[in-house]
């Protein structure tokens, strides 16, 4: 199922996927998360467990292999270079049809990269994908479509829902619009599956308090939005 992550105030916390669209408590992971951005989950080094990777002081991919129980091994520094790319990390499953996670993130705030996983908690050199991202908020990776490849979605100009289906091989569709309405949510999310019907799943937090989570249904629709909870503001 489907968690939650966030580093706000400095610690790891983690809400924990139930199905039917619940969450169990909150589970404070560790201190000490100050200097890192916003992590992202996804399998970088094969084993079947929720690794979490970020960027350590706006320049340093740094990784954290799971244990399973909401544990993590010790922070492992991936590679430098990633000033440029600002808080854009992603996980975007999948996209180059290799059965390996990939990530990827948006340069400048224009040309979309995506580093291929390894498999083994490497990645490889960042492939340039397409420009033009600057009207887009942080883009978020899921399966939108059903089709397992890795897809990408994001807000433009603060408002409207667009999602890019992978195609393998690096590749991306068009841009396909989903709708609008979106300018009083912040921190779009891809959480994965947290209904299990088996398709993915998108969350966002609407006037800085409310978390909201959209199932998927599967040809890049959802359904309406469903109330989670109140009280996030602390955490975005």
């Amino acid at each position: 199922m489907g968690d939650i992550f966030t580093t706000a105030g400095g610690a790891l916390y983690v809400w924990n996927g139930q199905g039917g669209n619940e969450f169990g408590g909150r589970v404070k992971i560790g201190e000490g998360w100050s200097g890192f951005g916003k992590p992202v989950s996804g399998d970088f080094n094969g084993d079947g467990r929720s690794d979490l990777a970020a960027i350590k002081d706006h320049e340093v991919l740094t990784l954290w292999t799971g244990r399973g129980g909401n544990e993590f091994n010790a922070a492992v520094p991936v590679g430098g270079g990633w000033g440029a790319f600002g808080d854009s990390l992603t996980s975007v499953g999948d996209v180059n049809g290799d059965g390996r996670d990939d990530i990827a993130a948006v340069k400048s705030g224009s040309m979309l990269y995506v580093w291929n996983g390894r498999g083994n908690g490497e990645f490889g050199a960042g492939v340039p994908v397409g420009g033009g991202w600057g009207a887009y908020g942080k883009p978020v990776g899921g399966d939108f479509n059903g089709d397992g490849r890795g897809d990408l979605a994001a807000i433009k100009d603060g408002e409207t829902l667009y999602i890019w289906n992978g195609q393998g091989g690096n590749e991306f569709g068009g841009a396909v619009r989903v709708g609008g309405g979106w300018s009083t949510y912040a921190l779009l999310m891809s959480l994965g599956d947290v209904n299990g019907d088996g398709r993915g799943d998108i969350a966002a937090v609407k006037d800085r308090s409310t978390l909201y989570v959209w199932n998927g249904r599967g040809g890049n629709e959802f359904g309406q939005a469903v109330r989670i909870g109140a009280g996030w503001a602390d955490y975005l």
